[in-house]
Parts: structure tokens; C-alpha cells; sequence
């Protein structure tokens, strides 16, 4: 799928720079919340980070929609 968002490119055809700085937040974030998730010690974090993430992925695919 393809974001809406405008990517900023140096070069045509160049992907390594085809990724914003604010992209590379949003999967630190992700990041940080899965590793919460495999560190939970009881049932009760595991809902509490899960719901984080489920907010986490709901606000980013309403504020970046797919494009078909």
C-alpha cells in the first residue's frame, strides 16, 4: 500500500532517502511498544500495551490514508 504523505527524495529512483524522518519515529515507536509487549509480565500489560498499539496504528491510518 501507498500513504498518502509526500515523500521527500534526493534522487529519482534512489529509495534509501525515500523515507521520512517522521516515518523512522513511528516505527522506533512501534518498536518500543512490541518490545514492551514481549517483556509484559502479566496479562493485564500485555491488554494495556496492545490497546497502545491498537490507538497507535488507528491514529496513523486516519491521519495517513491508503491510497488504491
Amino acid at each position: 500500500f501507498f500513504s498518502s504523505r509526500r515523500r521527500h527524495t534526493r534522487y529519482i529512483g534512489d529509495w534509501s532517502s525515500d523515507v521520512c524522518s517522521s516515518d523512522l519515529e513511528e516505527i522506533r515507536e512501534m518498536r518500543k511498544l512490541a518490545n514492551e509487549l514481549f517483556a509484559a509480565q502479566s496479562l493485564q500489560q500485555m491488554l494495556e500495551i496492545t490497546q497502545k498499539m491498537r490507538d497507535f496504528y488507528a491514529y496513523h491510518v486516519e491521519k495517513y490514508p491508503v491510497v488504491v
